[in-house]
């Protein structure tokens, strides 16, 4: 998957980079591979840039360099998690 997302990056298709790499973190969650997730933020964070959404690229840039990665159980209150931002705006951003 990595590869692919690689490929739509390098040929400029970054919306489509967006869905692989989303999809790649909910798989982090899945196994917890906690290393990978703050990976696949960089390269969110890199797609976003690219696209001109510096907010979102800063974002997920400093998860990568800080190390946050989503909490394992379930967020119950008003905290909203990157989790909740793709379940949310899965089908809008793309």
């Amino acid at each position: 998957m990595n590869l692919l997302a690689k490929a739509l990056i390098e040929t400029r298709q970054y919306h489509l980079s967006l869905c692989i790499y989303y999809e790649m973190l909910t798989i982090t969650w899945i196994i917890q591979e906690w290393k990978m997730e703050t990976i696949i933020y960089d390269k969110i964070g890199l797609a976003y840039y690219y696209l001109n959404h510096i907010d979102k690229a800063k974002f997920f840039h400093e998860k990568s360099i800080n190390g946050d990665i989503e909490p394992i159980h379930e967020t119950q209150g008003t905290t909203k998690t990157v989790r909740d931002m793709v379940i949310e705006n899965y089908d809008r951003e793309f």
